[in-house]
């Protein structure tokens, strides 16, 4: 495989990049990245939507024991608000609250930074054919995982 390709692939790059952006906020508002990512998560999720922490889990590729800290941590500063489904106990169904809003609007503008950064001289014809290419690529991955551990 080619080396950029890899270096791409593996994310490397992309996450030192990332913790330079996202430093700042995390140690303003005294908060973990993957904390950050799932304040974001529930804010980008529809508001009709039942979000659970499977959810979370399915797509950002976040460990449970991950979740389960980070929102505990998140429940306790007031960030979101967890309540158990009528039907079924064992599922919490999470929101944010109106406190994180300010966390998720400097969040929102760390990343459209990233994506700046990522995208710059490339133009829109490219950048759809880069996404394209990224979806099919993040969907044969996705297939080769197994989910159900």
């Amino acid at each position: 495989m080619n080396d950029d390709i890899e270096s791409l692939l593996t994310g490397q790059l992309f996450k030192k990049m990332a913790e330079q952006q996202f430093h700042p906020l995390m140690e303003t508002y005294d908060l973990r990245k993957v904390e950050l990512d799932i304040l974001c998560f529930l804010a980008d999720s529809d508001t009709d939507s039942q979000v659970t922490a499977r959810d979370i889990m399915n797509r950002r590729y976040i460990s449970k024991a991950h979740i389960s800290k980070s929102i505990k941590n998140l429940k306790k500063r007031g960030l979101i608000h967890v309540r158990e489904d009528v039907d079924d106990r064992r599922l919490l169904h999470i929101s944010v609250t109106a406190d994180a809003m300010p966390i998720i609007a400097a969040y929102k503008d760390s990343k459209n930074q990233i994506n700046r950064i990522l995208f710059d001289g490339i133009t829109a014809d490219e950048k759809e054919t880069i996404l394209n290419v990224l979806h099919r690529i993040i969907h044969n991955l996705d297939q080769a995982i197994d989910h159900t551990v």
